[in-house]
């Protein structure tokens, strides 16, 4: 799934089935899933999209009893026009700044948005975009 629309999209199909009526359902689900206790998460470039999801989720009633306890983001592939920490500033260029990709800087981006209470950011020591990571998780653990 690469997209923000293909992420919410997946959330509604777990919101369909915590509702048991029609012989459509995923049984398991139904008897061993806990619809209270959701989360979300995305690695690399999927990382990305779960922040923007989460605070839809925030936005937005989760029906069915659905809900988004937390998310994480495994080695996100952030990124942005200006350099953080180590990185080179000859990698960067203007133009990519757009808040799918760059969410720091974003004023929407705040913990109190969100649609859940916890988050799990992941970053490895030789990640070239670990010291981003980082800086993404203190600017939403910093708002609130």
């Amino acid at each position: 799934m690469n997209s923000s629309r293909d992420r919410w999209a997946s959330l509604q199909w777990v919101e369909s089935q915590s509702v048991a009526n029609g012989a459509d359902k995923e049984q398991c689900l139904l008897t061993l899933g806990d619809f209270g206790r959701v989360f979300i998460g995305g690695d690399s470039a999927g990382a990305h999209i779960v922040p923007n999801i989460a605070m839809k989720a925030g936005n937005e009633v989760l029906p069915g009893g659905v809900t988004l306890l937390g998310a994480f983001l495994t080695h996100p592939y952030l990124w942005g026009s200006k350099p953080i920490g180590s990185e080179s500033s000859a990698k960067h260029t203007g133009g990519i700044d757009n808040p799918m990709i760059n969410s720091l800087g974003r004023e929407e981006l705040s913990v109190a948005r969100f649609g859940c209470s916890r988050l799990l950011v992941i970053v490895v020591g030789l990640d070239d975009l670990k010291e981003r990571g980082v800086a993404h998780s203190s600017a939403i653990k910093d708002s609130g």
